[in-house]
């Protein structure tokens, strides 16, 4: 069995099989595959081989597997578009706390805490570390 192959199998799995372990986070959830790739070739002619390293990722994770929302990505690619993520917008710029954390220098725990502690976004991205 190819691995996109089994990328697709997993897909309509996790979509379709209430017995299947993470059914609850997506077909439970609503989300689905499109009629389109019921047929795996359709699917292989939308998607391509999937690639060494990377998995299929839904682009807007409340909506469903179709060729305009999936692509193929890397793990770190996905946990940044995961909607656990929370969303700060700084400088006109939207990104979760662990892409603000790489940008700023500062660590995710810093920037949860002051934003905790009632900072706004901008002074919690803002203010750099105190050595």
């Amino acid at each position: 069995m190819s691995r996109t192959y089994s990328t697709w199998c997993d897909m309509h799995a996790r979509c379709g099989n209430p017995n299947e372990s993470s059914y609850r986070w997506y077909g439970a959830k609503g989300i689905a595959v499109c009629a389109r790739w019921n047929d795996f070739s359709l699917f292989l002619e939308d998607m391509g081989e999937k690639p060494l390293g990377m998995s299929i990722d839904r682009i807007d994770s409340k909506k469903n597997y179709d060729p305009s929302n999936c692509r193929w990505a890397t793990f770190k690619d996905q946990a940044n578009n995961t909607s656990r993520n929370r969303v700060l917008v700084y400088q006109g710029r939207s990104m979760n706390l662990g892409q603000w954390a790489v940008e700023t220098g500062l660590s995710r725990h810093t920037i949860a805490t002051r934003i905790q502690r009632g900072w706004s976004i901008d002074r919690a991205l803002g203010t750099p570390v105190k050595a």
